[in-house]
């Protein structure tokens, strides 16, 4: 049991990791990003997606849900380290291959045995990835393949495709939460640009796509974006951070701390 003294410092510093995403989020609200103006999935088109339901967040599965990731090996999915900041593994269960949140007879819910947030995450938020390793293996999905250490698969895709079921509405309007996984295609935004509206952004560790007229905690952070390769099925290129910032997993960083965690032993 941690003691009075650790549960106070765990408590400011989740505090503080929130104070800095507000922060952002109320200097670049566009950063908030949603997939508005996107288009209800096809049910069992992307079973790699998975929703992370927070235990105490409600009773439902759409009250519960907190944020997207993607089953990237079969007993490990892929997210956003901020999700999970002072989160413990009996705190959340994974629902994978779900398309609509309140159908409870689709898809497989799975809970979660360890969480592993990338070691320079408090250091560098924007290293803001987390694997998640699963209490059991999953069957009958094919995990998303992920681009390549130091591949530039991201520098030649135009549109990527991101998931989630965040925020679907226009700022100012009031947030609006939908039952069934929204699909978009959004145009990924110059360097130049990004820099521009956020100077302190590390192009090595994160891209930009762009979006307008967002509303911020939008539920889609740790969402995968992914292109559908040729040869290779469907390839993610990020996670969603905070909205139109990607964590980059072709990012050195990013993909070893991938590779190694995946190759852990259990």
């Amino acid at each position: 049991m941690l003691n009075r003294s650790r549960c106070l410092a765990l408590t400011l510093m989740d505090r503080f990791l929130r104070g800095i995403w507000a922060i952002a989020i109320l200097m670049f609200p566009m950063f908030a990003a949603a997939v508005v103006g996107g288009a209800d999935a096809t049910d069992g088109r992307y079973p790699f997606m998975a929703t992370l339901q927070f235990k105490a967040s409600g009773e439902t599965p759409l009250e519960r849900h907190g944020c997207g990731a993607a089953l990237v090996a079969p007993d490990w999915v892929l997210t956003a380290a901020h999700c999970l900041v002072n989160t413990q593994p009996s705190d959340v269960e994974v629902i994978l291959g779900r398309t609509q949140l309140s159908n409870t007879l689709q898809g497989q819910t799975v809970g979660v045995k360890r969480i592993a947030l990338h070691p320079e995450f408090l250091r560098s938020l924007t290293l803001d990835v987390a694997l998640l390793k699963l209490d059991r293996t999953i069957t009958g999905i094919q995990p998303i393949a992920i681009v390549t250490r130091g591949e530039t698969l991201e520098e030649r895709i135009k549109r990527p495709t991101v998931l989630g079921w965040g925020n679907t509405a226009r700022s100012p309007a009031p947030d609006v939460r939908p039952d069934h996984l929204q699909r978009a295609r959004l145009p990924r935004m110059p360097d130049a640009q990004c820099t521009s509206l956020a100077p302190s952004v590390n192009l090595q560790n994160t891209f930009c796509i762009e979006a307008d007229g967002l509303i911020p905690d939008s539920g889609d952070s740790g969402s995968p974006v992914f292109v559908k390769h040729p040869k290779r099925g469907f390839v993610q290129l990020g996670v969603v951070s905070q909205g139109v910032l990607i964590a980059r997993l072709s990012n050195p960083k990013i993909a070893d701390f991938i590779r190694e965690t995946l190759n852990e032993s259990p």
